[in-house]
């Protein structure tokens, strides 16, 4: 099983506070069966001001303590990341880690307003498609679109 989607680098978001906690958590993906798994720290300026300069050291800890106590686990690295402006600033400044990419364009975890969606005007040349991240979407937002 593959998740794509978890909170487990420890310090930089509300993950775990720790690496020992970490470690942890990784080690009950892997004995429930998960494979692969991204961690995908929140990005929210002004709340969980993280980008790829603080997210990357909590990563490598991680990783490394996953691969020392042979946890059969394989760590990936994106962001989860709120939408802002100040988001849109980062992209092309290579700020924000990716989930990868598709038919060519990259992939981003985008977070939502838990009140609306936002229509975006102006993406600075990204593609907009479906996805969410299934818990955080916010109720009823299929019938909410706000300007």
């Amino acid at each position: 099983m593959i998740d794509l989607h978890c909170h487990l680098l420890p310090g930089i978001d509300d993950g775990p506070a720790s690496l020992e906690e970490a470690v942890e958590l990784a080690a009950m993906a892997a004995a429930d069966g998960i494979t692969h798994a991204v961690a995908t720290p929140h990005i929210h300026p002004g709340r969980y001001d993280n980008n790829i300069h603080s997210i990357t050291p909590a990563y490598e800890a991680l990783k490394n303590a996953i691969v020392e106590r042979n946890i059969p686990l394989e760590l990936g690295m994106a962001a989860e990341v709120r939408i802002s402006v100040e988001m849109l600033a980062m992209i092309p400044t290579n700020q924000i880690p990716f989930l990868g990419e598709w038919e060519g364009r990259k992939v981003l975890l985008l977070e939502l307003p838990h009140s609306h969606i936002p229509r975006l005007r102006q993406t600075g040349g990204l593609a907009a498609g479906p996805g969410h991240s299934a818990d955080d979407r916010p109720p009823g937002a299929q019938q909410r679109h706000h300007a």
